[in-house]
């Protein structure tokens, strides 16, 4: 019998752990509970549903009532209920069988089919170096590309063929990893195609809810540690949608591509996101990569949506519980939604970069998208850009000044510093009421910033940086920070870099970890980036960091700090 047929019609009882119970009815909240029975003792989990008794379970054994277990150890379940005549999938069923209804395609739709995947691109670069990370495999027969310059070629050791070439359509199941998927899902729904049942979107094929439940409910938690992001932050970028920065995170929580933003706010991933803050396990997050853990950030304001079962906070932590806060739209919203800069930075790209044609247009249907949901207006935050040049960029500088009847409430912008003119400073104090300014240098000295900010001016950038320390100074700006991605070719300047920022008055000088975005061979990534085969950092980078000026509250080492200790 099928999950789906064992449910209907029946009322659900929950029992075993009040966590694992918490867990299943905050992912299913569409199901119809009765109540349930919790074999906990001292729990910090208060389930908004009716307490049950065991002895209540011999007047449930009727076709109206299911009993889930909630739990693993099944034998000690099992052996009560058969006593009471209950049968399995009949009367009762363990909740780890119904976690496949929150997946968007069952496994059966892939029996005996191949695999093929639609895109050579950027996008699907950016979906295999995911999978890898994540160690998701996918094996693809054939990868599908309808430029007929690429037809009868190979990618990643496999042929590429266009569409209308692909014999015997109904033995694949087509994975699209492009910025097209709406152009592509309007071709394939005219050959008969259904979405589901023979194709999705790399972000739905990858993000399995059902796995990502299993894992979240086998998960430890931290205990000492809170982070609200999947409550408040919303990640909008062409190659995804997340609930926290991309790096700091494995899995997207939709697709602009393919999703609209409020769908990817309020998508099954995100929920999941949430479920791994309320119950403290972030089995989501890259743990070593996250700043926020790295720092000890502990006790952020916690958020328990409307609607689902509240978590009771035991002694020593109720402070940080805000009951049914709205969380409808983000409190913040980053943007990421074009490419366009006007460096070609040593670890970023080797060449400049500017979206035209096709690109630049999809592009702006991502931006149309996020303007159209009036988040703007409204969020607490909003941060640009991470992916190139805000004020380069006419995507970005749209959404950063086409309405001039809102002054919005707060601008956090990353850029490179080369734009943060006179005239760019003053139109960002007229369209927002605070402006913080996140600036990546890498350097101290003008002969090393030439090499790695390809395509800069040092001295325009000084410039810029003495303008916006005055605004700093008559609060005009709200912050500012320098920042400097540590690398072979610029560690020795790092003491010299604090100097920088404190001539400047910046409010903070932070380093980072060298990323490799595909600039890199494994071998030369860990030159560039001094870190050893097992991860840590060089002996040599190392004595710097633990010179006494970094332990300056102006300097934030965090991405560092676990190797220090």
């Amino acid at each position: 019998m099928e999950p789906n047929d064992i449910l209907k019609g029946r009322q659900c009882i929950l029992w075993g752990e009040s966590r694992h119970i918490y867990e299943f009815t905050y992912m299913f909240d569409f199901l119809d509970y009765y109540g349930y029975i919790s074999s906990d003792e001292n729990t910090h989990y208060k389930i908004s549903l009716d307490e049950l008794a065991i002895p209540d379970l011999e007047e449930l054994s009727t076709p109206n009532f299911l009993i889930i277990i909630c739990a693993f150890d099944l034998d000690k379940y099992e052996s009560i209920m058969q006593n009471y005549g209950l049968i399995d999938k009949m009367h009762y069923i363990q909740f780890e069988k119904l976690f496949e209804l929150l997946d968007p395609f069952n496994d059966s739709v892939l029996a005996d089919r191949k695999i093929a995947v639609w895109g050579t691109g950027e996008t699907q670069r950016n979906f295999q170096t995911a999978c890898i990370k994540n160690g998701y495999k996918i094996n693809a027969d054939c990868y599908i590309d309808n430029d007929p310059q690429k037809e009868n070629t190979e990618y990643c050791g496999r042929p590429v063929r266009q569409f209308s070439g692909l014999d015997h359509i109904e033995q694949y199941f087509i994975v699209v990893a492009s910025i097209y998927y709406r152009d592509i899902k309007k071709e394939l729904n005219g050959q008969g195609l259904q979405e589901g049942k023979d194709y999705l979107p790399f972000s739905s094929f990858m993000s399995r809810p059902s796995m990502m439940l299993k894992r979240q409910v086998y998960s430890k938690e931290m205990i000492d540690f809170y982070c609200n992001r999947p409550y408040t932050w919303f990640y909008y970028a062409w190659f995804g949608a997340y609930s926290c920065c991309s790096t700091w995170v494995e899995y997207p929580i939709g697709n602009p591509a393919a999703d609209s933003p409020e769908q990817c706010w309020n998508s099954t991933v995100a929920k999941l996101y949430r479920l791994s803050a309320d119950t403290r396990t972030y089995c989501f997050c890259k743990k070593d990569a996250c700043g926020i853990i790295n720092r000890g950030k502990l006790n952020e304001q916690k958020i328990v949506p409307k609607g689902h079962p509240v978590i009771h906070v035991p002694a020593g932590r109720a402070d940080c519980v805000r009951q049914n806060i709205d969380y409808t739209i983000p409190e913040k919203i980053t943007l990421g939604l074009d490419y366009t800069c006007n460096l070609h930075c040593a670890s970023c790209r080797d060449h400049t970069q500017v979206a035209t044609g096709e690109q630049l247009k999809i592009r702006e249907v991502f931006a149309n998208e996020i303007i159209k949901t009036g988040w703007l207006e409204k969020t607490k935050e909003l941060e640009l850009s991470g992916s190139g040049e805000a004020l380069f960029s006419k995507i970005d500088r749209k959404i950063l000044f086409a309405n001039e009847k809102c002054k919005r409430n707060s601008i956090s912008l990353m850029s490179n510093g080369i734009l943060l003119n006179e005239d760019n400073l003053q139109r960002l104090k007229q369209h927002f009421k605070s402006i913080r300014l996140n600036i990546s240098i890498d350097a101290a000295k003008e002969s090393t910033y030439r090499e790695l900010r390809r395509g800069g001016n040092w001295n325009v950038l000084m410039d810029n940086l003495y303008r916006i320390g005055k605004m700093r100074q008559n609060n005009d700006i709200e912050y500012v920070e320098i920042r400097m991605v540590v690398q072979k070719r610029n560690y020795k300047e790092m003491i010299d870099f604090i100097q920088l920022g404190k001539k400047y008055q910046v409010d903070k000088v932070v380093f980072t970890k060298l990323l490799n975005w595909d600039m890199y061979s494994a071998e030369d990534y860990l030159e560039e980036a001094m870190l050893n085969k097992d991860g840590s950092i060089k002996r040599e980078l190392d004595q710097i960091l633990r010179t006494e000026i970094f332990n300056d509250e102006l300097v934030v080492i965090s991405e560092f700090r676990q190797f220090l200790n």
